[in-house]
Order: C-alpha cells, then sequence, then structure tokens
C-alpha cells in the first residue's frame, strides 16, 4: 500500500501541478476561464499530460539528455510552482473558500463517494498481478527503460532492438521516464510496479476527463457527474484496458477531452487570445506524440464539429483552427518529420486496396463483436440512443434490457411532449398578461390612450411622450434601459393593433423557444452519434470501394465507444432528472443517482481482469530474479512463442519478459519487432520462432542445430500453460539440464 501511495501521489505531483503552473500562465495570456474547479482540473492534468513529452521531445531535438537528478530537479521545480499556484487564492480568501465549501457540501460529498468508488475498483483490479497484462506491456516496459536509462529519444529500440528504427508513439512512456526519475527508480522490477500503479491512476483520472467533456457539451454539471460514473464505474472500458496494457490509448484518450474543449473554446470565443491557442497547440502537440490512433479519432470529431460550424455560419473559426493546426505541427515537428520521412511507415501505412494484402492487416479491421458486447455496453447503448438500440435488438439483448428500453424511450417523449406542453402554457400566459401590462411595464389604459390617437404621427408624439414621463417616475432606472422600454412599447402597441390573438406568432414562438430548450440536449446527442458514424466511415472505406486507411482499426473504435456513450447517456438521463425532479433538488437528486449507479456498479470493475491476458504469474517473479542473479549476463535464452497478431509471435509466458527484467538476451523479441526493419530481418527472426512455437522438446536434430547456430544457452518455461517446450519433455531429456525449477517455472541449461 505504501508503493501504491507513493506512485499515486508521485503521478498527482507529475501531471496535476505542472499543469497548474502553465494553466496559470496561459491564463495570463488571455486563456478564458474555466466554470467550476473540476474542469480546471481536467485542463490542467491535460497540459501536464502535454509538457513533458513535448520538452523530452525538444531537448532530444537539440542533442541534450536527461541525468536523473536534473530531471527529478525540474519535475519538483515545476511542480512547486504549481503547488503555489495553487494555494496562493486559499491563503488570500480562505474564508471565502469556506463557505463556498460549505455551499457545495452536497457536491463534494458525492464526488468524494465516486472518486472512491474508482480507485477502489482500480486497486482491486491489479491486485493479483505480479507484473503489467498481455503483450503491450511487454513492449512499454521496453520502451520506459530505454528512455529512463538513455535521457533522450533514441534513433532505434537498442539495446533490445537495435536494427529497428525507434518509431513507435511515446507520449505514455515519456510521461512514466519523467515518474521514474521524480521518485528515483530505475530498477526494471520497479519499473514495471511503476507502470501497474501509474496506469491505474490515469484510468481513474478518467472520471474527470469525462465529466468535464460531459460539462462543456451540455453545460451541465450534473450532466458530468452522470457521464463520468457511467463511463468509470459502470463501461466495462476503459477499465479493461489493464487487461490489454492498454496504457498508450488510454493516455491519448485523457489528453484528448481537454483538447477538444479548448479547440471548441476557440471557436465560441468573440475575441481568440494568445493564452487559448496556446493550450490548444500544447495539448495537440502532446496528443499526437502519446497517440496517433487516438489524434485519429479526435481528428473525426472534428470534421463534425466543423459541420456544426458551417451550420452557424461562424467561418473565422477555421481560420483560428488552421493557426493551431500549424503550430500543433511546428511544436511536434521534429517527431512528425521522422514518420513521415520513414520508409518503413510510407510503406506500411499506405492506402491499401479493398483486400489488403498484409497478413498483419488483413484480419485487423475485422470487428470482434464480443468486444462490442461486453457487460453493461447493452444498457450503455440503451441510455445512448433513447432506447433504440434496445428495442431494435442490437446485440441481441436481454429480456429486461428490451423492457427497459420502452420505458426509457416512452419516457423520454413523454418528458419532450410535457416540455411542449409546458412552453405553450407560458407563452400563452404571457401572451395574456401582455393585455393587462406592456413588457415596459405601463398599465394597460395608457397603451389604450395611444391606441385611440388615429394619426400615426401624433400617436408617436403620444407615446414618446408617455414613456418619458413614466421613465421620470422611475428615476432610477438606466438609460439603456429606458431605451428599451421605449423599443418595447412601440412594439407591443404596433402588435397589439396589427396581430389578434393566437394567431400563428403565438405558435412560432412555442416552437422556437420549446426547440431552443430540446436543442440543448439533443443537439450534443447528435453530434455524439455523428461522431460515430463519420469514424466508422472513415475506418471501413473499403465497403465503399476506396482504400482503406491503415491508421487505425474498428476494434479500436469499439473500445473507446465508452467516450460518445457515457457522454450522450450521461447527457440525456440529467435531462430527464432535472425535468421530473424539483429545480432546487435536481442537483441533489443527481447526486444521489449518480452515487447509487456507483455503489452499484462499481464492486463488480474489480474483476474486469481477463486471466488470459496475464503472461506472467506469481512464480515468474523469484524464476526471473534468479535468472538476473545466477544466470551469466551473455547467455540467450529460447522462450515459448505463439502466433499473436497476423505474422507477429509474442509470448506464452513470463519468459517474455526476460529481457527487460533481467537483461539477458532472448530469441523472442518484443512484438515491435516488425517494426522499422527490413522484410529479410523479419522474416529471419519469424523462421526461428515458428520452429520453436511447433517444438514440444528437443529430439528434433533440426532445431537444436538452429539453436546451437544462433548461440542459444538456456531455455525458460513459466507456469502458464501453453504451446511451445513442456517441462516434463524436457526433465530427462539429454539435450537439456534442469538448473532452476519451483511452482511450475522452470530454467534448463541448452545441452545441443
Amino acid at each position: 500500500m505504501t508503493e501504491t501511495l507513493t506512485i499515486w501521489l508521485a503521478g498527482l505531483w507529475l501531471l496535476w501541478l505542472p499543469g497548474v503552473a502553465i494553466h496559470q500562465g496561459l491564463v495570463r495570456l488571455g486563456l478564458r476561464p474555466t466554470p467550476d474547479a473540476l474542469h480546471s482540473a481536467a485542463i490542467q492534468i491535460g497540459l501536464g499530460l502535454a509538457v513533458w513529452p513535448i520538452l523530452f521531445l525538444w531537448t532530444s531535438t537539440l542533442g541534450m539528455g536527461w541525468h536523473p537528478r536534473i530531471a527529478q530537479i525540474t519535475v519538483l521545480g515545476l511542480g512547486a510552482v504549481g503547488l503555489g499556484c495553487l494555494l496562493s487564492p486559499w491563503a488570500a480568501g480562505w474564508r471565502g473558500w469556506l463557505a463556498r465549501l460549505r455551499r457545495h457540501s452536497v457536491e463534494i460529498l458525492a464526488w468524494g463517494a465516486l472518486i472512491l468508488l474508482t480507485v477502489n475498483s482500480r486497486l482491486a483490479q491489479i491486485r493479483e498481478l505480479v507484473l503489467p497484462n498481455w503483450v503491450d506491456s511487454v513492449h512499454h516496459a521496453m520502451i520506459l527503460r530505454i528512455f529512463v536509462d538513455g535521457g533522450h529519444l533514441p534513433a532505434t529500440f537498442a539495446p533490445f532492438l537495435p536494427n529497428n528504427n525507434f518509431l513507435y508513439h511515446w507520449g505514455y512512456h515519456a510521461n512514466a521516464a519523467w515518474l521514474a526519475w521524480l521518485l528515483g527508480w530505475s530498477d526494471p522490477f520497479q519499473l514495471t510496479s511503476l507502470m501497474l500503479h501509474f496506469g491505474q491512476l490515469l484510468n481513474s483520472l478518467t472520471l474527470i476527463m469525462v465529466y468535464a467533456a460531459a460539462r462543456t457539451l451540455f453545460h451541465s454539471r450534473r450532466a458530468g457527474m452522470l457521464a463520468a460514473v457511467l463511463a468509470v464505474l459502470v463501461s466495462w472500458y476503459p477499465a479493461f484496458y489493464v487487461s490489454w496494457g492498454r496504457y498508450t490509448q488510454l493516455s491519448g484518450l485523457l489528453i484528448m477531452a481537454p483538447f477538444m474543449i479548448q479547440l471548441w473554446s476557440l471557436h465560441r470565443t468573440r475575441r481568440m487570445t494568445a493564452g487559448d491557442l496556446l493550450a490548444v497547440i500544447l495539448l495537440g502537440g502532446g496528443l499526437v506524440l502519446i497517440h496517433v490512433r487516438v489524434a485519429f479519432f479526435a481528428i473525426t470529431l472534428g470534421i463534425v464539429l466543423a459541420g456544426a460550424v458551417v451550420l452557424e455560419e461562424r467561418w473565422r473559426s477555421f481560420g483560428r483552427w488552421t493557426l493551431a493546426g500549424l503550430g500543433i505541427v511546428a511544436i511536434s515537428g521534429p517527431w512528425l518529420w521522422r514518420l513521415v520521412s520513414s520508409s518503413w511507415i510510407q510503406r506500411f501505412y499506405a492506402p491499401v486496396p479493398v483486400v489488403d494484402p498484409n497478413p498483419l492487416f488483413s484480419d485487423y479491421n475485422a470487428i470482434q463483436w464480443g468486444l462490442v458486447w461486453v457487460p453493461r455496453n447493452h444498457e450503455l447503448f440503451t441510455l445512448a440512443t433513447g432506447g433504440l438500440s434496445g428495442l431494435l435488438g442490437w446485440g441481441d439483448p436481454s429480456q429486461p434490457v428490451r423492457i427497459g428500453a420502452g420505458i426509457w424511450l416512452g419516457l423520454l417523449v413523454g418528458v419532450s411532449g410535457w416540455m411542449l406542453l409546458r412552453h405553450s402554457a407560458k407563452i400563452a400566459a404571457r401572451s395574456c398578461s401582455s393585455r393587462v401590462r406592456d413588457p415596459a411595464g405601463l398599465p394597460q389604459k395608457i397603451l389604450e390612450s395611444t391606441r385611440r390617437v388615429t394619426d400615426p404621427a401624433r400617436a408617436k408624439i403620444r407615446r414618446v411622450a408617455l414613456l418619458v414621463g413614466f421613465s421620470a417616475n422611475r428615476s432610477q432606472k438606466s438609460r439603456s434601459s429606458q431605451v428599451r422600454d421605449l423599443a418595447g412599447l412601440h412594439e407591443t402597441s404596433q402588435r397589439s393593433i396589427r396581430q389578434p390573438a393566437g394567431s400563428r406568432t403565438r405558435l412560432e414562438q412555442i416552437m422556437r423557444e420549446s426547440g431552443r430548450n430540446l436543442s440543448r440536449v439533443w443537439g450534443p446527442v447528435l453530434i455524439l452519434w455523428a461522431w460515430v458514424g463519420v469514424t466508422a466511415v472513415l475506418l471501413n472505406l473499403e465497403v465503399f470501394g476506396l482504400p482503406s486507411l491503415r491508421i487505425s482499426n474498428n476494434n479500436a473504435g469499439v473500445i473507446t465507444l465508452f467516450v460518445p456513450l457515457a457522454l450522450a447517456g450521461g447527457g440525456l438521463l440529467a435531462w430527464v432528472l432535472g425535468r421530473l425532479a424539483p429545480k432546487a433538488w435536481a442537483f441533489p437528486v443527481t447526486a444521489l443517482v449518480a452515487v447509487g449507479i456507483g455503489a452499484w456498479a462499481g464492486p463488480g470493475m474489480g474483476s474486469v481482469v481477463n486471466p488470459v491476458t496475464t503472461l506472467a504469474r506469481p512464480p515468474d517473479l523469484p524464476a526471473l530474479a534468479w535468472v538476473r542473479e545466477n544466470v551469466p549476463e551473455d547467455a540467450l535464452f529460447a522462450t515459448r512463442p505463439w502466433l499473436w497478431l497476423g505474422d507477429i509471435y509474442a509470448g506464452v509466458d513470463g519468459g517474455y519478459w526476460l529481457p527487460i527484467l533481467t537483461d539477458r538476451r532472448s530469441v523472442l523479441p518484443t512484438a515491435l519487432y516488425n517494426i522499422g526493419t527490413d522484410q529479410a530481418s523479419f522474416d529471419a527472426a519469424n523462421e526461428m520462432l515458428a520452429a520453436l512455437a511447433a517444438a514440444t522438446d528437443l529430439d528434433d536434430p533440426a532445431l537444436r542445430a538452429r539453436l546451437a547456430a544462433a548461440g542459444v544457452t538456456h531455455l525458460y518455461i513459466g507456469p502458464r500453460e501453453g504451446n511451445g517446450f513442456q517441462i516434463d519433455r524436457l526433465r530427462n531429456s539429454p539435450h537439456a539440464r534442469l538448473i532452476y525449477e519451483q511452482d511450475g517455472a522452470a530454467v534448463f541449461e541448452f545441452l545441443p
């Protein structure tokens, strides 16, 4: 628990406090204020996520490397500045802050409960894990080690893959490296523990980011709270990311929220300031460095928002966005240039025909429907689609979900109809009251006296005289208010003469006001589903006979669906609760519902980890530590591979971690061995790995000769079941000598 607390507190110091300092600097440059403290925290954490990769990029570009002690001082110093910015308003007016806390006590208690539920669920998920899960985690740890040991952005993956150019998105790894420097950690086993706990901290921060996105989209704190609880404590994603080690995509989604918020703010503001522009550039640059795939999702959302800009005819926003885009390209330019100038990138990500010849991508874009209909996604789809998904039978929902979908749709239709009737009654009452008193407050008898004058010029003079006399009696009113009264009086008197009661103007007013109120919730919902639609189209261009894009795939979109689902569902649910509850009780009721949902759903989130994706088991950890202490440094291991994705092999068990944790070489590289290398080297590696995957023992002379020619000296077998070498088949082999065995983990010396 001490280690967990240390990593979480250091992670907040790394991400939040420097973001506070940068945010304060941008505010001084004119950045628009945020609506509340949580919204501010989201922007600040986003800036914190962005600044460290950008700093790492530019120091590397200038030929500078970070010494651990200098890096530690830098993080501590910038964090201290942020802490001072955070505490100075409190020190200056702590009485006002205390009064504000008392006023918002219900909200604070609700958020406290939701944060506790979130943190508890995230810690429970990794309680049984000894190393980060699945295939991706191994190469994430490899890059983290390269950064921590080298202090700069390298040209290759040396010493682990010295012949492969470094072309992998790395923003998450830079943040993790800064955290390791802050803590003074460099041991490989420490770094894997840091990855586990830092990843769960990032996962927990989804609560704040989704709140900020919904708060901006629906202009509602209640919508933000409900969307946050749906995303973090109800949705299986992003909690399930820990099963795959999807720390990079998680980091990208975290920074995408404040980036899109600031991009939209750049459109909404009347006057763009340097602070507004720099915030977008910093967040966008960080997003590009953290995850290009998530940047693609941000672009598809930007396409939808551009459509909204066109409808509003606010063309200047395109100029602002273009300027911001140029800034993003400039601030991430050295990395973008490395990518676009790489022949491997040009070949690998070039648009391809409808049938993709690359085995990595041939099945990569096929939707895995099991990922779509994970537990609780039927309920989220039902909420977000207004009940349509359940009624239409998407994903074969259960009977309770179908019934709930019908009730939910009926509730939405009923509330919408009730709003129309309510606005109709209000406008009718307003029309009746206008016959008694005009908007300026003049008695009806005065208006009648003006209407008795038949000559328009005399009537106008009389109206002005009456208005001036009335305004003189109300000397406290401002001059601008008097002008508004004059305009209102003239308009009311003319409308009373020209239009009979019950005219179509009243109906138009009803529809206009009702539509405006309904669009506040349904407009954002339509934007979210348009985002899903545009993304789906661009990910499946081959369906329309166009070359397919390789920058992302359908399943990456599927596991990102929780964002629009939670936002739309939270917005609709908040809207319904706000209409059903009395206005004074709207927020307490919403808070109670949010905490209730979290209390019901939160405990179930602790068991989301898929045991199939757990490569390293508890016996692997002491076995790997034994290898580091007892096996010669020049040893070369053969471990158990399996065909993972397309034509890429990965490890079956904890032996996959050997090079990262023990600094002992292995014939099985990390799954990035296909990146930035030539086809001949890749094919040669695959020939060896295919032979190892098919072998269960060393009886085949050809296999022994291949291993001897490669220089293999040792074999590692972990306790996880899988193909490849089996302990029982090697125990009595004349070509292997058992030198370590404990709880199913074994190390053999290879004897050709």
